[in-house]
């Protein structure tokens, strides 16, 4: 019977995903608008620092009018996928859109002008194993010195404190953009 057939192939498929999923435990999601150069460079820093995690880099393009499609097209490694936007849309929904396309265990999300640092890495996915119940965090930025990091625990309140987050952010960079 084909229904019997496509059931156990839809499995099959459903498996193999999971399992590809489970082998990856880090996404670097990054969504971009002209940043190429930056973005760029972030990534080849990434492919060529980050061993000791088995990892992807993911980059939503939201549409760039500069020469980020060139630069990124012309990356060549298994560990790297480029999208782009078929429309424009607005800076969180990017962001958003940008982490629904991750396959590993955790996603970060790196915006295209920030600065990852290699040697936290493999410390920041022992305290995630080690805090089954977290749904999401975030890195403060501090140029100055280690900041204390943000944690989430799963849930519908951490959600409405995402999209707080979310909110607070793009209107701040409406009102005062600095670019840093």
């Amino acid at each position: 019977d084909w229904k019997i057939l496509w059931s156990i192939l839809l499995y099959f498929q459903y498996s193999i995903v999971l399992f590809i999923s489970f082998m990856i435990t880090a996404s670097f999601c990054i969504p971009t608008y002209n940043r190429g150069s930056k973005v760029y460079e972030t990534i080849q820093k990434t492919l060529s620092n980050c061993s000791n995690v088995n990892f992807e880099i993911i980059v939503l393009d939201n549409l760039s009018s500069d020469n980020t499609s060139v630069l990124l097209k012309s990356i060549v490694d298994k560990r790297f996928k480029y999208f782009v936007n078929e429309e424009s849309i607005i800076g969180p929904l990017n962001i958003i859109k940008s982490l629904s396309y991750a396959n590993g265990k955790y996603a970060f999300l790196c915006l295209d002008k920030d600065f990852i640092d290699f040697n936290y890495i493999d410390s920041l996915i022992d305290r995630l194993n080690s805090m089954p119940n977290v749904a999401f965090g975030y890195c403060s930025l501090n140029l100055n010195g280690i900041a204390e990091d943000s944690f989430y625990l799963k849930g519908f309140e951490s959600l409405l404190n995402m999209s707080c987050l979310l909110y607070t952010s793009d209107a701040a960079a409406e009102e005062d953009s600095v670019d840093l």
